[in-house]
């Protein structure tokens, strides 16, 4: 399992199987940072990511998508929704908007208390009760004493279920149960133990097709789809993507103490051009292998390695208002001194694709 804490004002740590882990410490203006992401493959154990919370929950984009999740947020806030489900393809960035839901809230003047997100698929179904749930000590063989599971690490906070649809119909009862009296029992305890929570199930599936196919219990969907916010795909939103790159770009570059780098307007219609099956994250990988292809202090379309295929749309766009694709390749050979090499990098596209519509178009 991999479980991470969030709490402006307290140690982040991580919640793993087993021993405690070690934290490394930093420092973010007057406060201290502890913040470790762990990672299970098989039984060993890695540093996966070190996170500051006060990098997450950033929203970043004017669609108006984003501002319909912006406005969402602050209605779940405002109504104390204590149940969200978030609904989006792999990569859209829930674990972003549970982050900004969290640090949006404000509990009755107290502190919002900790973020603790959790991989679903990563649990092992022999671990989900004691993970979500605890245990006490001599419940099963290995239980040498008391620990407390996700739901009570969360007490007072927000407790983030990544891909909850991955969960098995025994875990989902188990789920549905502490949703409905706000309650845990550890394994192998007996006392009822209240936790004040506010769950956010996400799940790159459609809840409702899994609830046909009986996949996923009804009733606990009822119980998750209390206040859901969809979050589209990067391609339906387009205009998003040169913010989300330039933020990308950097986070890469100054965690490295790299200088800051720019994007040709070649770069930049080669990136809102693709459409991302990956959505943000593979949006982020591209920016990253493209600062590390580019030697200088420019990103131009050839250090992005996108596939192919998308040059067709580069030449089809119309960078002037009734500009044909032939108007289009003449001026940038003119501009280029017929240097056809150039003329394809300012475009963005491919060389060999450049040249096949040089001899179509008959630009001899």
């Amino acid at each position: 399992m991999t479980a991470f804490v969030n709490d402006s004002s307290l140690p982040a740590v991580a919640v793993v199987p087993g021993d405690d882990a070690d934290v490394d410490s930093g420092r973010n203006g007057d406060r201290d940072i502890a913040a470790v992401h762990l990672a299970v493959v098989g039984d060993r154990r890695r540093a996966a990511d070190v996170r500051s919370p006060s990098a997450k929950g950033l929203l970043i984009g004017s669609s108006p998508a984003m501002a319909r999740i912006r406005a969402q947020i602050g209605a779940a806030v405002d109504a104390g929704c204590r149940t969200v489900l978030l609904q989006g393809e792999t990569g859209t960035g829930k674990e972003v908007v549970a982050d900004a839901l969290h640090l949006a809230t404000r509990r009755d003047g107290r502190d919002r208390g900790p973020f603790v997100a959790v991989s679903c698929p990563a649990i092992p179904e022999t671990l989900v009760e004691s993970e979500l749930f605890g245990h006490v000590r001599g419940s099963f063989t290995g239980a040498i004493a008391d620990r407390p599971g996700c739901f009570e690490t969360a007490d007072g906070g927000t407790l983030f279920l990544d891909e909850v649809a991955d969960l098995s119909p025994a875990a989902q009862a188990k789920l549905l149960r502490v949703l409905e009296t706000r309650t845990v029992k550890r394994i192998g305890g007996v006392r009822e133990i209240a936790v004040d929570v506010r769950l956010i199930a996400a799940t790159n599936a459609p809840l409702e097709e899994l609830v046909a196919a009986r996949k996923f219990r009804q009733d606990l969907f009822y119980r998750l789809n209390v206040f859901r916010i969809d979050i589209p795909p990067l391609r339906e939103r387009r205009e998003d993507i040169l913010p989300l790159g330039r933020h990308f770009m950097h986070t890469h570059l100054a965690g490295r103490g790299l200088p800051a780098r720019e994007l040709s307007p070649a770069a930049e219609r080669l990136l809102v051009a693709y459409d991302y099956p990956g959505n943000g994250r593979e949006l982020r990988n591209v920016i990253e292998r493209a600062a590390v292809a580019s030697r200088g202090l420019i990103i131009d379309a050839q250090h992005l390695l996108l596939p192919s295929h998308i040059a067709s749309h580069i030449l089809a766009a119309v960078p002037v208002a009734g500009r044909t694709t032939k108007e289009t390749m003449l001026l940038a050979l003119e501009r280029t001194r017929w240097n056809r090499q150039r003329a394809a990098l300012e475009l963005g596209v491919p060389y060999s694709t450049f040249r096949y519509r040089i001899k179509k178009l008959g630009l001899q």
